[in-house]
């Protein structure tokens, strides 16, 4: 039986690449779909499409799977995709909170 679905709009910033992250949990596991503008994040949606309890808390963070897999397919260092990827998992998992996420430059 599913659960609620999370759906999460990043917006990544100078690249414009737009990425909508939809999860649901299914049993012990976060199915997860990524749409995006980025044809780097769109390779990282088939290999990432499910993932378990101990794969989101993983750590320490450079050993993730999502940082590890997503960190061979991506092709910017600091790409916010793995983060909110692991934020939609955590939350369809019911170990986090639907709180928004933001970084603002300081003008």
């Amino acid at each position: 039986m599913s659960d609620e679905i999370v759906v999460l709009h990043l917006d990544p910033g100078a690249c414009r690449f737009h990425t909508k992250i939809t999860g649901h949990k299914e049993d012990d596991k976060v199915i997860i779909h990524m749409e995006s503008d980025c044809p780097y994040v769109k390779k990282c949606d088939e290999p990432m499409r499910e993932i378990n309890l101990e794969e989101i808390v993983h750590m320490p963070i450079g050993e993730n799977r999502a940082y590890v897999t997503m960190g061979r397919l991506l092709r910017h260092s600091v790409c916010p995709v793995p983060m909110a990827y692991l934020k939609v998992a955590e939350v369809a998992m019911g170990l986090g909170l639907k709180k928004d996420i933001k970084a603002e430059y300081q003008k």
